[in-house]
């Protein structure tokens, strides 16, 4: 009775010991944002886009006129893509778990991702449009940027509609 004890503990002890040297291997990730970081043409030499170590996961974002963002994520996720439509733009977010995987025009995503920035792209917009009425000093270079080029698609959509 003890023996089976001992072996069922052991077997117990095997498989969480070689799930967790599993799960917890650090992987290297691509980190950049906008520019240099598009799909057609990621510039690994430009400056802005940088290798991170220790990761659990990469993650790569395409949201329509926004562009893309590489970067690297410290809790593990299952490799995955989603895709959602928000204001008419498609925001696809893919995650992946091996070294410098998100550099690829197609890589994976967990719903999770694709939530967050349907989040991060909602509060984008309310802080385009708290922009417009008055400077705060809390919007900074890069959300600014990201609002007119946002204005800037929005009026080639609708003057294109006109014609």
């Amino acid at each position: 009775m003890h023996s089976r004890i001992a072996l069922a503990v052991f077997v117990l002890c095997l498989v969480v010991g070689l799930t967790s040297a599993i799960t917890i291997k650090a992987i290297t990730c691509y980190k950049c944002m906008g520019g240099a970081c598009n799909d057609d043409s990621l510039d690994l030499s430009h400056a802005s886009v940088t290798k991170k170590s220790g990761c659990k996961s990469c993650l790569k974002t395409k949201a329509g006129p926004l562009g893309v963002e590489r970067d690297c994520m410290n809790t593990y996720q299952s490799p995955g893509c989603t895709e959602k439509s928000v204001f008419g733009y498609t925001i696809a977010a893919c995650y992946c778990n091996t070294d410098l995987c998100n550099s690829a025009g197609h890589v994976f995503v967990s719903m999770t991702t694709a939530v967050g920035f349907v989040v991060f792209t909602f509060l984008l917009l309310g802080s385009c449009d708290r922009e417009k009425k008055k400077n705060k000093p809390w919007v900074t270079t890069e959300i600014m940027y990201h609002c007119s080029k946002i204005r800037e698609h929005r009026h080639k959509k609708y003057t294109s509609l006109d014609s």
